[in-house]
């Protein structure tokens, strides 16, 4: 059993209000020890985000304390939406190991995975307000049981009126490059679209 870094820590769930919440998918504890999400050197997450909200850097986000400073006055959170992972000792290292990618997350044989959207939903629903909610998980429909706890999700979200919106991944392996400014304009339009909905 693998649990998700943040598990039974106050920083799996915001507990702040929320009015951008990102999904993203897992983040297994026995890997690189991280104080918040998206913060491996190489991911764009924040990169973006201060880009968008913070451009002349007000609120430094080079410690955990500045980063939940910068999290509170823009309303932005982060949940992943895996608790944890069982799958056979000789996978472990394909989970946690260097070199990390979701992909294996989701084919590996004999892998089990627990979601957390229930959690979610829970969150969103005790929101003041009704909070943008985005996706870095791409446009993945394999295997059935994610298909099928997404597609709940989902259906939840159009039922409550919460405008839902995938993004193209932050991650080192996609950020780099001539991808940069063609993600960064993806994400800030997606801001901007939500924010004429207010």
């Amino acid at each position: 059993m693998i649990n998700h870094q943040f598990l039974n820590t106050e920083i799996y769930i915001p507990q702040w209000t929320v009015k951008f919440l990102f999904l993203g998918t897992f983040n297994p504890e026995g890997g690189a020890v991280l104080d918040y999400y998206y913060r491996r050197p190489s991911n764009g997450f924040w990169k973006i985000l201060k880009l968008y909200f913070d451009p002349y850097n007000n609120i430094p986000i080079d410690t955990y304390e500045g980063l939940v400073a910068f999290m509170k006055k823009f309303g932005i959170g982060c949940i992943d939406i895996i608790n944890t992972v069982e799958c056979p000792d000789h996978y472990v290292e394909r989970i946690i190991g260097q070199g990390y990618s979701d992909a294996a997350l989701f084919t590996v044989n004999g892998l089990t995975r627990h979601y957390n959207f229930e959690n979610i939903q829970n969150f969103i629903s005790n929101q003041s307000i009704k909070p943008f909610v985005f996706s870095t998980w791409g446009q993945r429909e394999n295997p059935a049981d994610f298909f099928e706890a997404k597609s709940g999700f989902l259906q939840y979200c159009d039922l409550n009126n919460i405008p839902f919106t995938s993004l193209a991944s932050p991650s080192g392996r996609v950020y780099r490059g001539i991808n940069i400014p063609i993600i960064n304009e993806n994400w800030h339009d997606s801001f901007d679209n939500c924010l004429q909905l207010v």
